[in-house]
């Protein structure tokens, strides 16, 4: 009894409770550990290294260790058509391209509302730690004439009155990759590359080249969208182009049923920067 007393009283202090919670998984304290108590739950909700462990609060790069990121484990395993293209974490995937139908959400439509939650955890999530602070979309698109090149970058903007302390959340990524404007009907066949991934090093050059970042501010992942039009000059006579696979269209629909209306407008605190280049074959 005296035994169960000394561990209910080392469980209601914050700083005892806040050690052996960060010793948990994240699962763990998302789905079990917040539910037990309101205490345990505030101190959850209010704990900083619990909150970063978490991949909700960002680490500051000064104070993290690695030079490159962790990603965020509950994400990449939600979302594997996405973060399985790092060469150095996932070096087996660095060929694959994006694809959609491996989400969960979209495997087990039963779980599509769960995940769709206008509150769901995933959705305020930081897609690495420390946060990737810049975005990239790269976009070459072919045709008989030639092709048009499209770069961009959305990233935290260094003007405010604050150091810069956010960076890409889940919701944010996850909406560009699935309704972005400029992108709309090319995701299909879109390439990922994170940070270390050797293959798209060629892309990050190319946005240099186009004056949108050095190798100081280059992005931590990049989304790299190649489509060829064949036409007289039967540029790429093994590809064809075709309509959303089924798993985009039944996002794109599961939005348009619920009345869902995704968020592609310049963020607070973001700010976005675009070159386009127009040039015709030789």
């Amino acid at each position: 009894m005296e035994f169960h007393n000394s561990v209910q009283t080392g469980l209601s202090v914050r700083t005892i409770l806040e050690y052996i919670l960060l010793e948990l998984d994240m699962r763990t304290i998302l789905t079990s550990a917040s539910r037990v108590n309101r205490f345990w739950n505030y101190t959850i909700s209010n704990s900083r290294p619990i909150q970063q462990a978490l991949f909700i609060q960002p680490f500051r790069r000064r104070n993290h260790n690695s030079s490159q990121g962790v990603l965020n484990p509950l994400l990449a395993e939600a979302f594997p058509g996405i973060f399985q293209r790092n060469s150095t974490v996932f070096p087996e995937h660095t060929e694959s391209k994006l694809t959609f139908d491996t989400f969960h959400m979209v495997r087990d439509p039963t779980r599509t509302e769960i995940y769709m939650r206008e509150n769901a955890s995933w959705r305020r999530m930081l897609v690495q730690q420390p946060p990737a602070r810049a975005l990239g979309i790269v976009s070459h698109i072919a045709d008989d004439l030639g092709f048009r090149e499209r770069c961009e970058i959305q990233r935290v903007s260094e003007t405010g009155p604050e150091p810069p302390n956010d960076g890409v959340r889940m919701e944010m990524l996850f909406e560009i990759l699935v309704f972005h404007g400029e992108l709309h009907g090319l995701m299909d066949y879109a390439t990922v590359y994170w940070w270390g991934d050797r293959s798209g090093s060629w892309v990050l050059e190319y946005m240099e080249g186009m004056g949108l970042c050095n190798a100081s501010t280059a992005p931590d992942l990049i989304l790299y969208i190649p489509l060829f039009l064949p036409g007289r000059r039967d540029m790429s006579s093994d590809m064809e182009v075709s309509g959303h696979t089924p798993a985009l269209d039944y996002l794109h629909s599961f939005y348009q049923d619920n009345g869902i209306t995704p968020n592609l407008n310049i963020r607070d605190g973001w700010e976005t920067f675009v070159k386009r280049r127009r040039r015709r074959w030789v």
